[in-house]
């Protein structure tokens, strides 16, 4: 079997190098431009013969489409419904080959994604993304340097534009990673891609080390990023720089305990953005992002598992030079604190393995505690999951949680206090096929959607910036679900409906082929 080699690049410069590195004229000759908003998907087949190259990796297309009811005024609550929908195309490629370039065995990597909308009047954003777009030189047995875009190690999602080198070496009776890497950022956070006229520094380095009975590793990285607010058909942009790093390491104390610690941070300077929504000035400052997680797993045995995780967050995220209207129409400026997404978590699971007859499956029982600024949230819970209900494939899931929600430091809640949810799902898998039916209740206070929005400004809900806009995940709402799987191929089907808002449905499609060695 021949792979199939799709190749899509944004602008000239980059098709002829890669043909000129590839010595491909085919690829030389192609001539692809996106000088207007909408894109063009320069795709190739280029045939080559087993002898002469190797190549796998996947092709997947999707399909989602939602529609819902919202208010049309939030301000008048009687100023009646409207529809909206959307519907976006969405393109996954992932290609690996092993060739050679500058005379040394190299590799090719791809991965891109991609969404279009393609109807509905409310269009989410366009996304045509090359996360990994580089060739490897194996400089020796244990050294590799990359050219063109790749996924730098970061605390935050990082593609970078450069080179990067790895070095394997043995230390201590185990393996190590490090990693060195320098350039400019790819993509913006805000997922959108960086002009090939802008140069946004990244540089970094990245060590990882592992034996039988520890891990650890840290990494070190400074990169700038444009923070963008949109506003209407207007947009806004800022650029800060940001130094970012992080420590992580485990131990196995024995077979059945495992130990993980993982410390994270991101700092990142002032940045100013105005005017937004109806004020007149916005300064955004974060400053000493950071996070410690942690986990002890114990297992005494195959049937008993335990698990305790700890989460530490802390952020000094605020509003400042915010300008409004008072009553006498004078302008009054203040500062906001705003939210701060401060919290501190304990969660403890515990799980027991059954058996009866010919069914087994899992028990197992979960608790949260958290700790914010404003409020505490507790949660309890469980959950039952068996295989093989009554014949060979059949599974059953249900699962059901409590919350409650309290005030601290004197400060009233305002959501609903006490809320329960229910998860009942049947299954069944055999012969490649996963079919799943169920619903998920969840008890909350109305409204049981943020799809409101004032006519202030009627373009800003025709023009959304956000690609999960109807979300269903946190209704009450029925699905079914089914997926099948074959050595090459494999496709899907999701559809969900809301059950409190029966105008609100997804639905949601894929399709894909795998091709190479790897399938």
């Amino acid at each position: 079997m021949t792979p199939l080699l799709l190749v899509a690049f944004e602008s000239a410069p980059w098709t002829q190098a890669w043909g000129e590195v590839l010595d491909l004229p085919q690829l030389r000759k192609l001539n692809c431009s996106s000088q207007t908003a909408s894109w063009m998907l320069c795709a190739c087949a280029l045939v080559f013969a087993r002898s002469v190259i190797a190549a796998e990796g996947e092709l997947v297309l999707d399909y989602l489409f939602a529609k819902a009811n919202t208010v049309v005024d939030a301000a008048q609550p009687g100023s009646g419904n409207t529809t909206l929908d959307a519907g976006d195309l969405g393109t996954r490629f992932l290609y690996s080959t092993n060739l050679r370039a500058f005379g040394q065995p190299a590799k090719l990597q791809v991965d891109y994604h991609g969404r279009d909308a393609v109807v509905g009047n409310t269009r989410n954003s366009d996304l045509h993304l090359f996360y990994a777009a580089n060739l490897t030189l194996s400089l020796d047995d244990r050294s590799q340097l990359s050219m063109g875009r790749f996924l730098a190690p970061s605390v935050v999602l990082l593609p970078v534009d450069g080179l990067r080198l790895t070095h394997n070496h043995k230390l201590a009776d185990g393996q190590g990673v490090a990693q060195f890497f320098a350039g400019r950022r790819g993509v913006l956070t805000s997922r959108r891609n960086v002009p090939l006229d802008e140069f946004l520094p990244a540089i970094g380095a990245d060590w990882q080390w592992r034996n039988q009975r520890f891990s650890a590793g840290g990494s070190l990285a400074y990169s700038e990023d444009d923070a963008i607010l949109v506003k209407a058909s207007r947009e806004l942009k800022r650029r800060y720089g940001s130094l970012q790093g992080a420590v992580q390491g485990s131990v196995a104390l024995s077979r059945e305990l495992t130990v993980n610690l993982r410390i994270a941070g991101f700092e990142h300077a002032t940045v100013t953005l105005g005017p937004s929504w109806s004020e007149l000035d916005l300064d955004v400052n974060a400053l000493d992002l950071w996070h410690a997680t942690g986990m002890v797993r114990w297992r005494p045995n195959r049937d008993w598992r335990f698990r305790y995780g700890f989460h530490r967050q802390q952020a000094s995220v605020y509003r400042v030079g915010v300008q409004l209207e008072d009553e006498a129409g004078d302008l009054t400026q203040f500062r906001n604190p705003g939210f701060s997404p401060t919290f501190t978590d304990h969660r403890l699971r515990a799980e027991r393995r059954f058996r009866i007859g010919a069914s087994n499956g899992w028990i197992r029982a979960r608790a949260r505690y958290r700790e914010r600024a404003d409020r505490t949230e507790r949660r309890a819970g469980g959950e039952l999951q068996v295989s093989n209900v009554l014949v060979k494939g059949a599974s059953l899931q249900l699962a059901g949680f409590v919350d409650q929600i309290s005030g601290r430091n004197g400060k009233p809640i305002v959501l609903d206090g006490d809320r329960r949810s229910l998860i009942a799902t049947l299954g069944y898998r055999r012969a490649g096929w996963n079919v799943e039916a169920g619903a998920n209740w969840l008890d909350r206070d109305a409204p049981y959607s943020g799809r409101t929005f004032t006519l202030a400004d009627p373009d800003e809900p025709r023009n959304a910036r956000d690609q999960s806009l109807f979300v269903l995940e946190a209704q009450t709402h029925a699905f079914v679900r089914t997926f099948w799987t074959g050595r090459r191929f494999f496709a899907g089907l999701d559809l969900e409906r809301n059950l409190e808002d029966g105008g609100e449905f997804r639905a949601f499609a894929q399709f894909g082929v795998r091709f190479g060695e790897g399938r």
